[in-house]
């Protein structure tokens, strides 16, 4: 029953198009096993709608389908609000990245500024210990000339 409603050539557009083409499976377990598992436990054992007319058997057919249409849209829905989400945080993570980077080579302008402003220190104290080396130096020359000086003086 089911691979005959299956292979009606009047079945509906959107049967054709959410079902699987069972019309190829000539055999009926293997159409029963490529069926989801509610549309396969109906058609696993004969049912009362063996001998039922056709008209009856395309509308279970097609109930079927509207089910598994509605079951296919919800599980679409839902796929579509992840898709999204994962859009979302995508993006969010190329502009923390991007953030990052822009950070980063702040720093490192500042690293280098600090480097240079660690350079001009380090400069000016080479020249403050010269300056002192310097006025150490006079200070001894004028610590000589003074004992000079009294040396002559008491002589």
């Amino acid at each position: 029953a089911g691979s005959a409603a299956c292979a009606n050539p009047h079945s509906s557009v959107a049967e054709s198009e959410l079902l699987p083409d069972y019309r190829h499976h000539h055999h009926r377990d293997s159409v029963v096993a490529l069926m989801p598992p509610s549309a396969a436990s109906d058609h696993a054992a004969p049912s009362a709608s063996a001998g039922a007319a056709p008209g009856a058997v395309l509308a279970a057919s097609n109930s079927e389908a509207e089910a598994r249409a509605a079951q296919l849209a919800k599980k679409c829905e839902h796929l579509a609000r992840v898709l999204v989400k994962t859009l979302r945080e995508n993006k969010a993570y190329d502009e923390a990245v991007v953030q990052l980077t822009d950070e980063l080579t702040s720093m490192r302008g500042r690293m280098a500024d600090l480097g240079d402003v660690t350079a001009a220190r380090d400069a000016a104290v080479a020249e403050l210990r010269a300056a002192q080396e310097m006025l150490r130096q006079r200070n001894d020359e004028l610590g000589a000339a003074r004992a000079e000086a009294r040396q002559r003086a008491a002589a």
